[in-house]
């Protein structure tokens, strides 16, 4: 009779440690799919940020290249007018000027949307840690319970 009574302790064990199992992995796939999730939408951030300047950087460089032609254009026709010349190459200075400008400027922006993309995706990262920190110390404390709940001494009969 005692052996019929371990058996049926052992398969209760077994039948908890398969059930712990499943858990463990349905834990583990719930948190991967979260963090694909997270990756696949930074992702699709970085990628629209990226065609968004990539966008921006070649209007800004036709535009500059416009006014570069402009400028031969102006100075192929006013070639017999040194005070004309001086005036258009002021201006035409002046475009370049505002171009650069805009480069630096919207670099300025793209490394600073980076940094932002950066920070909060270690931010996003740090939270999900946090939450497979919390998942695993109840997973912790779900498996201590159990283990102590279902490791009930065994009485001998004598």
């Amino acid at each position: 009779m005692g052996a019929l009574h371990t058996g049926d302790i052992n398969k209760a064990l077994s039948m908890k440690r398969k059930h712990m199992e499943t858990y463990v992995k349905d834990c583990i796939k719930g948190s991967n799919r979260k963090v694909k999730q997270i990756w696949k939408m930074k992702a699709r951030e970085r990628k629209k940020i990226n065609s968004e300047f990539s966008k921006q950087y070649m209007t800004t460089f036709q535009q500059w290249d416009m006014d570069i032609q402009k400028l031969d254009e102006e100075q192929e026709k006013l070639a017999n007018n040194f005070k004309k010349k001086q005036k258009t190459f002021k201006l035409s200075k002046s475009d370049q000027n505002q171009s650069l400008q805009a480069i630096r400027q919207l670099h300025e922006k793209f490394m600073e949307n980076l940094e932002n993309l950066e920070t909060s995706s270690y931010l996003q990262l740090t939270n999900v840690e946090g939450e497979l920190k919390k998942e695993i110390s109840t997973f912790q404390k779900n498996l201590t319970r159990h283990t102590l709940k279902y490791s009930l001494p065994c009485k001998t009969s004598d």
